[in-house]
């Protein structure tokens, strides 16, 4: 795992002059026509082929569907986590095994302040006082930091999540960052082959402390044995437990 420590944003984007602009606007367009009836897994495969090692997935670790989907297809792809110091410990968890179990390289970005270092500087509880910098320093500038490197990123967004998104496009140019948003799961909730991957997607291991007990000290322990687990269910994301019980986890109910 790489951590970024993201500093101050500053104007930057990958591509320069109009004519080269006009020309990835243009290539985002005839990308959304093209690929508006491909499978999450053909999107993917125009993302790698289109822009190699300057493409990212970013993840909230909310589940491994789009993980799972983009490394299947390109084993290594960077997989940025914005760490943000307000995690769960179970989110950390997810995270910690994502890169266990996943083929991925995991970027964990971080702000350019501590949660400790903000709260001497800003006065604590900045998420109360003033939700809007906190979201700033602590989400925003830490992104925006970390795209900076790539000319395309991959997301998991679907159109069934928000109102705001229904009318998200599998392929999507961005104004404001002036880079390419590949959205491949945008027109469906989990593609047939995220349902039984060949690997383990991983959604949502609550631990103990969640449950009222102690937490393990590596909330990701049980993850890593022996990488022995077996599908609990899918709908939507992919739910997964231990095939043996495995101390320190609470697992969902069937």
């Amino acid at each position: 795992m790489d951590t970024l420590m993201a500093r101050p944003c500053r104007p930057t984007a990958p591509y320069c002059g109009e004519a080269e602009l006009e020309h990835v606007r243009t290539l985002a367009e005839q990308a959304a026509e093209d690929l508006a009836d491909a499978s999450a897994e053909e999107v993917i495969r125009w993302a790698v082929d289109t822009f190699g090692a300057r493409i990212c997935v970013t993840s909230s670790m909310t589940d491994a569907v789009i993980i799972h989907l983009a490394s299947a297809v390109h084993p290594g792809i960077d997989v940025v986590f914005l760490d943000t110091g307000y995690h769960f410990a179970e989110t950390i968890g997810t995270r910690d095994a994502v890169e266990a179990v996943y083929p991925i390289h995991l970027v964990n970005v971080t702000p350019s302040r501590t949660v400790a270092e903000q709260d001497a500087e800003l006065g604590p509880r900045l998420f109360g006082r003033n939700p809007d910098l906190c979201c700033y320093l602590r989400k925003v500038e830490p992104l925006e930091r970390a795209l900076a490197g790539y000319d395309a990123w991959i997301t998991g967004v679907r159109r069934d999540e928000t109102s705001n998104r229904r009318q998200s496009r599998v392929v999507e140019w961005d104004d404001r960052r002036e880079m390419i948003k590949v959205n491949p799961l945008s027109t469906t909730a989990i593609p047939p082959s995220a349902a039984r991957p060949a690997r383990p997607g991983l959604r949502r291991a609550r631990t103990r402390a969640a449950a009222g007990g102690p937490a393990p000290a590596r909330p990701n322990a049980a993850f890593m044995p022996d990488r022995s687990w077996r599908p609990l269910r899918a709908g939507d994301g992919i739910w997964l437990e231990p095939a043996a019980p495995v101390d320190g986890l609470v697992w969902p109910s069937r």
